[in-house]
């Protein structure tokens, strides 16, 4: 059975915080050429170390799967990144989350990801992601309280749940 997504999840369209003027856009078939690299920037390492096959192909199928949920992210209305994610009846899904590599490290990523946790949270839901086995992004996720529920050979199935 497939569960309705959400398109566009309205709570993305603006998010500020005192330091970041963090805003978010949908994501048009226009910012394909950006997200492309910004794909191959962020991903290759960590795609290559899983052994998995880098070609144009296979970021741009990447790329294309559940396109309709992508954000473009903005920092002063400058193009920094990416983050799919989808609701679901019973969690919200972090599908994609990637940041300009020049801005990792800055709490970008983290304000993003504290976001979506916080309207899943504000909705009795709970958040899920899929994360290579060998991204240092996890270092981030464990931060943040998510934990292993699921392994497979190349990747996590983390999840963060509502505090009792």
């Amino acid at each position: 059975m497939s569960l309705p997504a959400c398109s566009a999840i309205p709570f993305l369209t603006t998010l500020a915080k005192k330091d970041l003027n963090l805003t978010f856009r949908k994501a048009l078939t226009s910012d394909m050429g950006y997200l492309l690299k910004l794909r191959e920037d962020t991903m290759n390492t960590h795609l290559a170390k899983a052994g998995f096959e880098l070609s144009a192909e296979n970021h741009r199928k990447g790329l294309e799967y559940e396109f309709e949920n992508a954000q473009i992210i903005l920092l002063d209305g400058k193009q920094i990144g990416m983050l799919k994610s989808r609701e679901y009846v019973d969690y919200f899904e972090i599908i994609q989350i990637q940041i300009t590599p020049e801005l990792q490290g800055k709490g970008i990523g983290k304000q993003v990801v504290q976001t979506v946790i916080s309207k899943a949270f504000s909705l009795g839901k709970n958040v899920q992601l899929s994360v290579l086995k060998n991204n240092p992004a996890q270092r981030l996720y464990n931060n943040l309280g998510f934990k292993i529920k699921d392994e497979y050979k190349h990747s996590f199935i983390m999840q963060v749940t509502m505090p009792d």
